[in-house]
């Protein structure tokens, strides 16, 4: 009977909270959501079986008196870690969004736990229970604290689930160490609170305890809350901005682009103008028999004509003003240039999104390659559905990596371009790869979408 009331006691008050840490990291799990469940479950059966073997274990050995009660309180402890083990490997989301997810659970068990006892010392005064083994989970403690833990699971859950997953991705590893700060700093202000409670306090105050460790759950819950909602109201303020800055860079390019093609316009014209006085002093040359001249004379005009000349790689604007003018940028540095577009005119994809994507390709190409002579080559194309872009740069050789992940080599940058390609191509359902060998550096992107009709930007 002992060893059953140490199970259960044991499901009781850890199952409802492993269930809400691994909530919160939901999508970040090493195995598929339904073998986790198997395996955690498997795992606190077998905390619990031997939880409450070693309860009647320590019974043989340990007087029924506080001696026992820590000694079991020890192996719940060692268990407790176990289990904060096993998190940590099976959840794969970076250590701080792990670090917030048990600081959150762990602070809501212990105040599930504290109004727990003090509506058992309660109850116990009008239903007293059997003397004291000095094992847990005796008399009325089982049931109480089941209900407690219950009401309180069922509180976070649903500030998890309306507050805290909306906006789970926006959060940035170092916000999510605050919020786990303030996790811990509720559970110090509530230790503070027990201790300055005597037991002669909790008889007299019952009613004003429970009401202060309720008003404190509703606190930390209501400040949550309010923080997820500040976090999500300024990321939506933010990706406006940065949406209407992107949309004036695609207006500039688009303009340098015009711009070019102005300049080609009028650079034909006069050239036009001027073809016929050309001809007089290449007549006046081959009369002359100066054909050395001539020569020189028709190289030089040509070479004339070459400048400033815009190409037109496709009928998509936005592809052909972004690529055109890296293009020229990178013909101006020495950097050898080709590109291969195979797109129709319009793209399921937004203006604003594919002049980001194309940009930052491009510019890190461009910043890469340098000016020592060396390639660019740029491919694009629709096909099934799926867009492809791939760009190839020469660079120096040398890469700097985070986590397996390639990181800018430009002073405090952290690779913000290649973070803005893959959350671009993870929108479009697709995805970015980059790999390097030896001098020279790929990027790959593919995004899902049809044929169709442009997005309105």
């Amino acid at each position: 009977m002992l060893f059953v009331r140490l199970f259960f006691g044991y499901i009781a008050q850890i199952a409802l909270h492993a269930f809400l840490a691994f909530y919160t990291c939901s999508g970040h799990f090493r195995f598929p959501a339904r073998k986790l469940a198997g395996l955690t479950a498997a795992l606190l059966c077998t905390q619990a079986a031997v939880y409450g073997g070693t309860g009647l274990y320590l019974r043989r050995l340990f007087p029924p008196d506080a001696t026992l009660y820590a000694a079991h309180n020890l192996v719940f402890c060692v268990n407790l870690l176990l289990c904060l083990l096993w998190f940590l490997f099976a959840v794969t989301a970076p250590w701080q969004r792990k670090l917030f997810a048990f600081s959150f659970v762990f602070t809501e068990a212990a105040l599930a736990v504290t109004v727990a006892d003090t509506i058992v010392q309660r109850v116990e005064e009008y239903f007293p229970t059997p003397t004291w083994d000095g094992l847990p989970y005796q008399g009325w403690t089982t049931p109480i604290l089941a209900v407690c833990t219950l009401g309180m699971a069922l509180l976070s859950f649903l500030l998890i689930k309306y507050f805290y997953l909306p906006v789970e991705a926006r959060i940035a590893p170092a916000e999510a160490l605050y919020l786990s700060l303030l996790s811990f700093l509720s559970l110090a202000l509530m230790c503070m609170v027990v201790l300055g409670y005597t037991t002669t306090d909790f008889d007299t105050l019952f009613m004003s305890s429970v009401l202060l460790y309720v008003s404190l759950i509703v606190t930390v819950l209501v400040v949550y809350a309010v923080l997820f909602k500040i976090i999500a109201v300024t990321h939506d303020k933010l990706t406006a901005q940065q949406e209407a800055s992107q949309a004036r860079n695609l207006l500039t390019l688009q303009e340098e682009q015009y711009r070019r093609i102005s300049d080609n316009i009028e650079s034909s014209r006069r050239m036009r103008h001027d073809l016929r006085h050309h001809m007089v002093v290449l007549q006046g040359y081959l009369r002359q028999g100066e054909t050395g001249r001539a020569a020189a004379y028709v190289e030089n005009y040509l070479n004339t004509e070459k400048q400033d000349r815009v190409v037109w790689l496709c009928g998509n604007h936005t592809v052909n003003a972004v690529v055109g003018h890296y293009q020229a940028m990178a013909v101006e540095q020495g950097i050898g240039f080709t590109a291969h577009i195979s797109v129709p005119d319009k793209l399921d994809v937004r203006n604003e999104d594919m002049a980001v994507l194309l940009g930052n390709l491009l510019e890190n190409a461009i910043e890469a390659a340098g000016s020592g002579g060396r390639q660019i080559r740029f491919e694009m194309a629709l096909s099934g559905g799926m867009l492809a872009i791939a760009v190839d740069n020469g660079f120096d050789g040398l890469v700097h990596m985070d986590g397996g992940r390639y990181v800018s080599t430009k002073g405090q940058h952290r690779g913000a371009g290649l973070q803005s390609i893959r959350a671009i191509a993870e929108t479009y359902g697709g995805f970015a790869e980059f790999s390097h060998e030896k001098d020279m550096f790929h990027s790959a992107v593919m995004l899902a979408l049809s044929a169709g009709c442009e997005k309105t930007p």
